[in-house]
Formats: C-alpha cells, sequence, structure tokens
C-alpha cells in the first residue's frame, strides 16, 4: 500500500513537471520567435490566481523570460538546500527526496518571496546608480 502512494506521488510529480517543461519551453521559443505563447497557457495562469484576481497584461517579452529564469534559479536553489538538509539529519538519499517533493508547496511559496525581495533590492540598487 506505502509504495503504490509513493510511486503514485513520484508520477504525479514528474507529470507536473514535465509540464512545467513544457511550458517553459514554449515561453523561451515564443520570446525568440517574438511571438507570443498560446491563449490557452494565458487562461491557465488566470486560472490558477488566489482569491484576488488581478487582470495581467498579455505579453510574452524577454522580460516574462527574466522572470522564469530568476525564479527558476531561487527554486533550484532552495530545492538543493532543503534535500541537503533532509539527507544530513536522515543520511538516507531517497527519504530526503520525498521529504523534499512533500514540502514543494511551502519551497513554492520562499521562493515566489525571495524571487520579490530580489526583485526588489535589484530595482533599488539600479536606481541607486541611476
Amino acid at each position: 500500500m506505502f509504495t503504490s502512494i509513493v510511486l503514485g506521488f513520484y508520477a504525479l510529480f514528474f507529470l507536473s513537471l514535465s509540464f512545467t517543461i513544457y511550458l517553459y519551453i514554449r515561453l523561451v521559443v515564443a520570446v525568440r520567435q517574438g511571438k507570443d505563447v498560446p491563449k490557452w497557457i494565458y487562461k491557465l495562469g488566470q486560472a490558477v490566481q488566489g482569491r484576488i484576481h488581478v487582470d495581467y497584461e498579455e505579453t510574452t517579452d524577454a522580460n516574462a523570460l527574466k522572470e522564469i529564469h530568476w525564479f527558476l534559479l531561487i527554486y533550484l536553489i532552495i530545492n538543493l538546500l532543503v534535500l541537503a538538509g533532509f539527507y544530513y539529519h536522515g543520511k538516507s538519499f531517497p527519504q530526503a527526496v520525498y521529504e523534499c517533493l512533500k514540502k514543494q508547496f511551502f519551497i513554492v511559496l520562499i521562493s515566489m518571496i525571495l524571487k520579490s525581495i530580489v526583485k526588489f533590492v535589484v530595482s533599488s540598487y539600479k536606481q541607486k546608480l541611476s
């Protein structure tokens, strides 16, 4: 029973990871070709908003790609730190990966907060130089 739940959990993780990579590749290709991403991607982004609805601009440009790169870099670093922490405490790599995958909601939340902080610091630094 436990094994099938864990395997299902891993399968769900890899499916969502594959979909995220697909969306990322669509964005990179659209920016390089100077086109917009398909409308359904915008609708998907609007659908996963919180309770407060915000109408975002439907633009595909290099700034959107830069935002994604910053988020993915911060997300990767935090994931590696959390994985290292779980491995250090448990000395079991599979268990550390499992625990890290269970904490993804909080890791994404922390990544979003850190991306906002980094963006604020960088923009303040650029204004200071101007």
